[in-house]
């Protein structure tokens, strides 16, 4: 029992601490948006403690299925971490920081492609931006979305790598997919492929659909705010990279899991002709 409340603990001090570290790097504009973060950390850090201490998770997938979370927070981690790092070079200067904005912009020139996500950034930024900030935005995006490129295909090659989920015992559908119901209706293993299928549309869409939608539901205000908030725009950049990459890595467990389901048919199905036999 204190072995699970110190794990539980310990991921919810971690999510904590990346809530947090947006503010830690980047100068704070009001003390609302202190409290704000205060606020979220706390949030964000209890539920992430009442979840991993709870017999029965309520919401958080792959909860005793390592290392599944783990890779996605070390993921989300990085690119929270670097993204600040860049946008700290706006407010001032350090060899870190100056380093990751020159190679941001490196990476901008590779991901600068027709119709590329990065490029469809900059053309929908409204005219009022100066030379400087597109170039800092443009820097920042293309390091989130390097990240978050890398991040599927680290996940993908760990994931085949370990033969998940395989390597620590029985897998149990119940505890580390609680949001799935198996016994909803239809086939278990088509309805996870379906799903595995609309989470990869939604993952290699959203990066182009995001921003049209952020621009045409705010008219450029919000675009205008974030560039004199730091910690938001570090926030927006990280969930328009990260986010769809999460999706693919949900896409990519739920075929794994599928694949994991029809072997078990298979070998059943093959141990039920010898007894017949």
């Amino acid at each position: 029992m204190l072995a699970g409340m110190g794990g539980a603990a310990l991921r919810g001090i971690m999510v904590v601490g990346l809530v947090a570290l947006p503010s830690l790097i980047l100068p704070s504009s009001t003390w609302q948006s202190a409290e704000l973060v205060v606020l979220a950390t706390l949030l964000c850090g209890g539920f992430t403690f009442m979840e991993y201490y709870a017999a029965s998770p309520s919401c958080i997938e792959f909860r005793d299925a390592a290392p599944v979370n783990r890779i996605r927070f070390s993921c989300l981690l990085l690119c929270v971490l670097l993204v600040a790092i860049t946008l700290q070079f706006h407010t001032h200067t350090t060899p870190l920081n100056t380093l990751m904005y020159h190679g941001g912009l490196m990476l901008g020139n590779l991901l600068d492609f027709p119709l590329s996500p990065v490029r469809l950034i900059q053309k929908l930024l409204p005219p009022a931006v100066t030379t400087t900030h597109v170039n800092l935005i443009r820097s920042v995006c293309s390091v989130a979305y390097f990240i978050s490129l890398g991040a599927i295909v680290f996940y993908a090659l760990i994931l085949r790598a370990t033969q998940w989920p395989l390597h620590k015992g029985p897998f149990n559908v119940w505890v580390n997919l609680p949001l799935f119901d198996p016994t909803a209706g239809g086939d278990v293993v088509a309805r996870l492929r379906r799903d595995a299928r609309l989470h990869f549309l939604c993952g290699f869409t959203l990066p182009f659909l995001l921003p049209i939608f952020l621009l045409q539901a705010s008219h450029n205000v919000i675009i205008l705010h974030m560039l004199e908030t730091p910690q938001l725009l570090a926030w927006v950049t990280t969930g328009w990279a990260m986010i769809p990459a999460m999706m693919v890595m949900r896409a990519i467990t739920r075929l794994r899991v599928a694949e994991l389901i029809t072997q078990k048919r298979r070998s059943f199905a093959q141990a039920q002709d010898f007894q017949t036999v």
